[in-house]
This record gives structure tokens, sequence and C-alpha cells, in this order.
């Protein structure tokens, strides 16, 4: 179900599910990869949890899903077959935190791939529950060096240079 968080929410207090619940209801501008909002409410929450969290957000810039990994993962819900195909991106953007500041793990970059995301990004929740430097990952065409993704970071959400629309069309 849509509404429901995905993952581990065993021990979540209430008041964190009511809060990971509400984030559903939050809206991206479509250029946008995530906005300093959303960043801040992910990264203040996981700090609070303890646990990475993560946000599948579509097109239209509508947070389809809400996810609850541990401390070092995340597992993604069953997305379905929907635009799934070998020449065409899924048409969603995994945005998700990262208690220690570490690059896009093979995981991360796994779930680009197979799945066919338009982009995955990971935001280091900092000591304080700010926002730090995020990792971002978008595939490529194929090309004759058999490159499958470029990969971008940024010392904070505000100096990443990343056009969502752009980055499909």
């Amino acid at each position: 179900m849509k509404d429901a968080l995905f993952g581990n929410t065993a021990g979540l207090k209430a008041s964190h599910s009511k809060r990971l619940l509400a984030t559903r209801r939050r809206r991206v501008q479509q250029r946008e990869l995530v906005s300093p909002e959303l960043a801040r409410h992910l990264t203040e929450l996981s700090r609070e949890i303890g646990r990475q969290l993560g946000v599948l957000i579509n097109r239209r810039g509508e947070v389809e899903h809400v996810i609850v990994g541990d401390a070092r993962q995340l597992v993604l819900p069953d997305i379905g077959r929907a635009r799934a195909g070998h020449a065409r991106l899924r048409g969603l953007r995994l945005v998700h935190t990262h208690l220690k500041d570490e690059p896009l793990t093979r995981d991360d970059l796994t779930d680009l791939v197979l799945l066919r995301l338009d982009a995955v990004a990971a935001i280091v929740a900092r000591e304080d529950g700010l926002p730090g430097k995020i990792y971002v990952a978008t595939l490529i065409p194929w090309n004759t060096s058999g490159d499958l993704y470029n990969l971008a970071e940024a010392p904070s959400l505000y100096e990443l240079e990343f056009d969502a629309q752009g980055q499909i069309a």
C-alpha cells in the first residue's frame, strides 16, 4: 500500500511514524532533485531514529514511497513493472540519507542500473541533523566506453547543479 511506510519500521515511536507518513504529502519542484525542506526533514528524522530514510519521487515531484532502512542500508519496495523496459527510465528518483559521510554504495548503484531509476541520491545526515554532502548518480545512454552512470557530489544541496527534467530529456 502506497500510504504505508515500507521497510524496517519495527520499534519506531508513534511520533516518528506519524512524521514519516506526513512525508508523503510533501512536494518537490519538477526540476529539483529534492527540495531543501524535504532534505532537512529526512536528515533530521534519520538522525533521530538512527536509520537511513528514503523517498521515491516521481517526475511530477510527488513522493510515492517512504522507506525506512537500518543504519547501513535501505531495501526498496517492489515498484512494479510500470514503465519498465531496457530503453526506458522508470520515472522515479530515489533520495535517501546516509548516517556516515560515505558516497553512494554498490547497492545504490545497482538499484539505479537494474531498476532503471532516473537518479539515486544520498544526503549525508550530519550529527546536528542538518543535510551535509550530497552524492548523485544518473544513468547515461549506451556509449563505447561502457560507462553505465555519471557520478556527482557537492558539499551541500545548494551547491549541487542538477536539473531533474534535463537529466531525463
